[in-house]
């Protein structure tokens, strides 16, 4: 039960932390502002004051460890600890993002093994997933698209014994094929992300590369 969601300010006034107190005591800390705390499969979410973004789907956080790691977050001003959004096979929204909050706490984990190594992954363990995901991307980009499609297939990557499929399963320890393939959107995901702030850095080098390289005009 939520007691109170109260903005933590400095000494000059600005704030630099949430403080969210349930009803049994504990307090969590957030770097944005919060409007409830949801206990799901033995993890516990802060739900965000704006509960619907801009993709439409519901904002769980994970607390911040301290009210040191919020404020250093704000700081920063990053996004601390947003669920990720998960996808189906076809790349949609997945339906658990269209119920209210409030009835996360009846779900359970499908695989909690599995849970645990999606929570202690590494670059390293994904990797054989990663490039998988990325010569298919590669792939597709060597080929033009004749017509857009009406409606969604089921992407190539998560089609039954397909290799990201095949290696997601390997990394996950579980054939579950609704997992498998929000994992390899996940990746996909992520390696999207990654090309794009590649290119967006190769910009700026060429960029800041034609001011150093530009005569200097004396004034």
């Amino acid at each position: 039960m939520l007691v109170a969601s109260v903005d933590v300010v400095d000494r000059y006034g600005a704030i630099d932390s949430h403080a969210v107190t349930t009803g049994d005591g504990a307090v969590w800390w957030s770097a944005e502002p919060c409007v409830g705390v949801a206990h799901v499969a033995g993890l516990t979410w802060l739900i965000a004051d704006d509960v619907r973004d801009k993709d439409d789907h519901t904002q769980l956080l994970i607390p911040a460890a301290s009210r040191a790691e919020a404020q250093e977050s704000i700081t920063a001003d990053v996004s601390y600890g947003r669920l990720a959004l998960t996808l189906d096979a076809r790349g949609n929204r997945h339906w658990m993002h269209d119920i209210p909050w409030s009835v996360w706490g009846n779900l359970q984990l499908r695989d909690a093994a599995a849970s645990q190594r999606l929570r202690h992954a590494t670059a390293q363990q994904l990797e054989p997933l990663t490039n998988i995901v990325e010569a298919a991307a590669q792939e597709t980009k060597k080929q033009s698209t004749v017509h857009k499609a009406t409606s969604t297939s089921v992407s190539p990557l998560c089609r039954p014994n397909a290799p990201a499929m095949e290696a997601a399963a390997t990394f996950l320890g579980t054939n579950d094929q609704e997992l498998c393939a929000s994992v390899v959107q996940l990746v996909k995901l992520s390696c999207r992300e990654a090309r794009r702030c590649a290119s967006l850095n190769t910009q700026v080098q060429t960029l800041i590369a034609k001011l150093d390289s530009a005569p200097t005009t004396a004034i």
